[in-house]
């Protein structure tokens, strides 16, 4: 994650990156996804070929990589160790915008990873589905809403307006409460694309923005880690928090809309203290920089 998305700025440049970032997001769902339902469909023929598809994937992704530009290594005297992490982890969150794109990101994938354990739970109770193939059909509308989000945004939200984001993660917290009215498959779809859509476009220049502030403050790599940390130990939290709630008798329906207005919740508390655009502020606040 750090080197894939933190190369990104020094291939395309400010100007290009929430496009590449689109691009990049878009993709990694799709394989995700489309890996889930068509993984699932072969391992119930043959695990063994199951896992031969999974090494050709990998072999397919290193020689991949060697067409890669080579570039000089940015930061060589990088140290490690946890008194780095958290000095470079203060040094970022100093940045109202960097705070913004970081939380975001981490409420973004919370979310995710509880609705696609509770999708399980719901399409069993709803639509009485037992078969795990037909779950991870449904996961493919999720993908697809979430790639369309990604290749609209860049000219809906471009870095300059990351304000405009946080109308995204409304409307994605709206559209998750209606995915719990939602009692057939033809209606789920539909919602489950209208989530992604919203997802998408919520992802995808919060992404942009932490990379481009991350470049030019402890550097992308280094943020891109510190962001993936965060969105790790939100879904691992987040996976705990309904694992322990349907073990005391929570039902996936109300499950999903406290999801839902728990990510509204959230999206007015990250988005508290998030400053006026730099295009939309005086010329000489925006002289300042975006920090």
């Amino acid at each position: 994650g750090p080197a894939k998305y933190g190369i990104l700025p020094e291939l395309v440049g400010a100007a290009r990156l929430v496009r590449a970032n689109g691009w990049i997001e878009g993709s990694t769902i799709v394989a995700i996804v489309l890996g889930s339902a068509v993984g699932a469909r072969v391992a119930d023929q043959s695990v063994s070929l199951a896992l031969t598809v999974v090494m050709g994937c990998y072999l397919g992704s290193a020689v991949a990589t060697l067409v890669l530009p080579r570039l000089a290594a940015a930061q060589v005297d990088a140290e490690a160790g946890l008194k780095t992490f958290v000095e470079r982890m203060r040094t970022l969150f100093v940045v109202a915008r960097a705070r913004f794109a970081m939380l975001g990101n981490s409420l973004f994938w919370a979310s995710a990873a509880v609705l696609r354990v509770l999708l399980v739970a719901w399409a069993a109770k709803v639509l009485a589905t037992q078969n795990s193939s037909d779950v991870a059909d449904l996961t493919l509308f999720l993908a697809l809403g979430i790639v369309v989000g990604a290749l609209l945004v860049p000219r809906l939200i471009p870095i300059a307006h990351l304000r405009r984001a946080r109308l995204a993660a409304y409307a994605m917290g709206v559209a998750i409460l209606l995915f719990s009215l939602a009692g057939g498959e033809s209606s789920a779809r539909v919602v489950l694309v209208a989530v992604g859509v919203c997802g998408g476009m919520f992802l995808v220049p919060i992404n942009a923005a932490l990379q481009d502030i991350g470049h030019r403050t402890i550097g992308s790599g280094r943020a891109v880690a510190l962001q993936s940390f965060f969105e790790n130990f939100a879904m691992l939290t987040g996976v705990a928090i309904y694992t322990a709630s349907v073990s005391v008798g929570a039902q996936p329906v109300a499950s999903i809309v406290v999801v839902g207005i728990l990510v509204l919740i959230a999206t007015t508390l990250v988005s508290w203290h998030l400053p006026p655009d730099p295009a939309l502020e005086q010329p000489a606040v925006t002289s300042r920089g975006d920090a």
